[in-house]
């Protein structure tokens, strides 16, 4: 008897179109998730905005606001209250780099720093104002009246080292503190 041949590359064509739907259709999501994260990020950075600001160029490329007598700024550790050791770090990070280089903004209330749990209600003001999702570092920086708020992701990657942590933070809090956005 005769034996038949079966075309197994049927299936493995097969295979190949339900990946390709499957990446198309990740990829399709994807943008939507992507135009909504930018349409919220655009809104939440004018949360707050009751007055018209201008930016000045400083002579070497920086923006800086026209007036910045009236700057303050806030850097906070959110996150929950159960903490995993990464979570730890970043806020005692936070809390050296603070130590180290600003006491004199501190004393004169021109930064603030602090940890704040968003799981207790006593924090619900700041943590609408911040909309943080989870363990994070956000610097808030407050300009002639006017909030603007970041996430700063990057801090995450310096944990290991505490130097080069202190070393990444500093020079954008000292920004932040003379007004400089960029």
């Amino acid at each position: 008897m005769g034996k038949t041949k079966t075309n197994q590359t049927d299936g493995c064509d097969c295979r190949k179109r339900w990946v390709t739907i499957l990446f198309i259709s990740i990829i399709v999501v994807g943008l939507f998730y992507v135009k909504d994260f930018i349409s919220e990020s655009v809104a939440n950075s004018s949360v707050g905005c009751t007055t018209t600001t201008t930016l000045a160029n400083n002579g070497d490329g920086q923006k800086t606001m026209n007036n910045s007598n009236d700057v303050r700024v806030e850097v906070y550790h959110f996150h929950r209250t159960q903490q995993c050791s990464s979570c730890i770090a970043l806020g005692r990070l936070m809390d050296e780099t603070v130590n180290a280089s600003f006491t004199k903004e501190v004393e004169s209330e021109r930064l603030k720093s602090g940890h704040i749990n968003i799981e207790l209600p006593k924090n619900k003001e700041i943590v609408d104002r911040y909309d943080p999702t989870g363990s994070s570092l956000y610097i808030g920086t407050y300009i002639n009246g006017v909030f603007y708020k970041e996430e700063n992701t990057n801090v995450w990657y310096k944990l290991n080292n505490q130097l080069e942590y202190i070393n990444y933070l500093t020079p954008i809090l000292k920004k932040r503190l003379s007004g400089d956005l960029s």
